[in-house]
Parts: C-alpha cells; structure tokens; sequence
C-alpha cells in the first residue's frame, strides 16, 4: 500500500501519540484548512465521473483513528495515530523515502490574488507577467 505525500505528513505530524483537531493539524504541516487537502488525505477520494478509481483514505485504512471527545459539553473531533500507522511509518522510513518541501505560498498562490503583477497585454488569452516577456 502506498499513500501519499499529504497522507504522509499528516502521519508524521501525528506521531508519537499526539492527538490533534483538523485546525491544528492543518497549521502543523502547513496547509490551508479551506482547500481540501487534509479532507483528502483523511478520507480519501470516491469514485466519480471524473475519477473512475476510487482510493483510501488514512481513516479507511485504519492508519489513523477518529476520536469524539466532549470539552465541557461541545463535542470535539480529534485524530491520532494507530498501531497499523505507527508501522507503516517505519516501514517507510526503513525505505529512506522522504518528504518534498512544501511549496511557497506565492507559487501556489493564483495570480489573480498576489497583489500588484504588472502584465503584459494578452496574447490568445493567456496573461504573460512582465518579468517573462522578452524583447524582440
């Protein structure tokens, strides 16, 4: 079974017996809890018509668990990490497979919302930013 790079770090940021929220998950491996990531990596994607092959989430392969705690009466989701997760952990690291480093948030960040990007005129469309455009 292989998962992938945010199911990964989301193991990671539970090891050791650490128990966390979905916020608090998400501000530890550094994702933004509106895009969709963790609620990928937690439960995985269905089949679809776009998708026509389904695939696991962390919390159906048993890798992490789903705990309802009451906090003074307002019931509280948290996850940690089981058994089977805390193996898989070590098998993957007995591999030497490692983590790529998280993108830059002005990368992944749509050019539309980055602020002041001077552009060149539109050619067929496509908005070129000035610092690609070469004199002729």
């Amino acid at each position: 079974m292989k998962i992938g790079t945010p199911q990964l770090r989301v193991l990671l940021a539970l090891q050791g017996g650490k128990i966390y929220t979905r916020e608090g998950l998400c501000q530890l491996i550094g994702i933004s809890p509106t895009a969709g990531t963790l609620n990928l990596a937690l439960n995985g994607r269905k089949v679809s018509k776009g998708n026509p092959r389904a695939e696991p989430g962390l919390l159906e392969r048993g890798l992490i668990a789903k705990l309802e705690l009451d906090v003074d009466g307002v019931k509280e989701v948290r996850y940690r990490i089981t058994v089977a997760g805390t193996i898989y952990l070590a098998l993957e690291r007995s591999k030497g497979r490692g983590l790529p480093k998280l993108r830059g948030r002005t990368i992944s960040t749509n050019r539309r919302y980055r602020g002041n990007v001077e552009e060149a005129p539109r050619e067929s469309g496509y908005v070129i930013p000035v610092h690609q455009v070469v004199p002729l």
